[in-house]
């Protein structure tokens, strides 16, 4: 089982074991919560923070930027899905980039440090993050390649629409798609 999809697991097996216990005391304080389950595969409200801190996807800050990170993860869950039956590691020079893209973001490395660690996520967490994404931008230009770009978005949503109606994908109550 991958790092990042372990970490999930063990979170979706603590917050059902403990948060009962910790409800049960009188000042509650809840550290987590699963947000969404696609097939599977646990996305926590911890998650869509790492997106949003890591600046690891581009939706404007606003009262559903939540809910719209919590989209984008789900879509890029069902994408995975997909593409982890057809496409292999990437080479290591594009993960390196793309971690460096995001180091720049940083004013340190400290400062990418302590928001990983805010976000309980380590380096290698990242970059396993990071090497989905590069898969899966690798995956859906061979996919759509004889799309033409005015097109390419379309399809796109069109197709990833297609894998939600046919996932399994439960929103916690509260949670907004």
């Amino acid at each position: 089982m991958a790092p990042l999809c372990r970490r999930f697991f063990v979170a979706a097996v603590v917050a059902t074991s403990v948060l009962p216990v910790v409800a049960a005391r009188s000042q509650t304080e809840i550290l987590d919560r699963i947000l969404a389950v696609v097939d599977g595969h646990v996305i926590m409200q911890s998650d869509v923070r790492a997106f949003i801190e890591l600046k690891l996807v581009e939706i404007p800050s606003g009262p559903d930027q939540e809910s719209q990170v919590l989209a984008h993860i789900i879509d890029r869950r069902l994408i995975l899905d997909q593409v982890d039956r057809v496409v292999a590691e990437p080479a290591p020079p594009l993960v390196d980039r793309r971690f460096a893209a995001v180091r720049a973001r940083f004013a340190s490395a400290e400062d990418l440090a302590a928001v990983l660690e805010r976000v309980g996520l380590t380096s290698d967490d990242l970059r396993q993050v990071l090497a989905d994404d590069v898969r899966r931008d690798v995956y859906l230009e061979d996919r759509f390649a004889s799309v033409g770009e005015d097109g390419r978005e379309q399809a796109q949503t069109d197709w990833v629409a297609d894998l939600a109606r046919r996932a399994q994908v439960s929103l916690a109550p509260d949670a907004s798609r």
